[in-house]
Parts: structure tokens; sequence; C-alpha cells
């Protein structure tokens, strides 16, 4: 049986996902004690439409979607230098599609 990892993409900033830790994760730096690091980030014409879209479409923050976004990549990083890995999208209505990473 595979075993299923949910991500938590929003690390306490909205509960609109579930939170079960998988794995070690890093310690966040030090700082103010909010554990919120600032960050600038220059991106593509095609990065920032991605990112627009994506915020428009669900009413998530730049911030909120970005951390949701590198966690998904973290993800999908981990299974290509495994060797490949295939992830299964399930929508609304219960239809199953499955992503092969090569």
């Amino acid at each position: 049986m595979a075993a299923e990892r949910v991500i938590d993409a929003t690390d306490g900033a909205t509960p609109k996902t579930r939170t079960r830790r998988t794995g070690s994760e890093p310690e966040p730096p030090a700082g103010d004690g909010s554990g919120l690091v600032r960050i600038t980030v220059n991106l593509t014409p095609k990065a920032f439409g991605a990112l627009t879209r994506s915020c428009e479409a669900t009413g998530d923050s730049k911030t909120d979607t970005i951390n949701r976004a590198l966690l998904v990549y973290d993800v999908v990083r981990g299974l290509t230098e495994t060797g490949g890995g295939s992830i299964t999208m399930v929508n609304h209505q219960g239809e199953r599609e499955r992503l092969h990473l090569l």
C-alpha cells in the first residue's frame, strides 16, 4: 500500500488544509520570534501570470500561494530525484488523474 503525504502548505497562515507532517523539517531561522522569513524574489512574466491566476482562482494571498507552491515543488523534486514517480490528483467529483514524473 502506498504512503499518503498531505502537504500543509499554510504553516498556520490559514486553516484550509490538514496538517500531517512527514519526515524531518528544518527549523525556521531565528528572527523576530514569528518563524517567518522575508525574502525578495524576481518573477518572470510567465511566473507572475501563474501567481496572479492562482491567487484569483483561490482567493489566497501571494504569500500563501508561494508557500504552497514551494511545498508542492519540494515533493515533486523529491520524487524526481528518486528516479521518477507519480502523483495522483483527485478532483471534487472523485475522478482521478495520475501524473507520471520522469
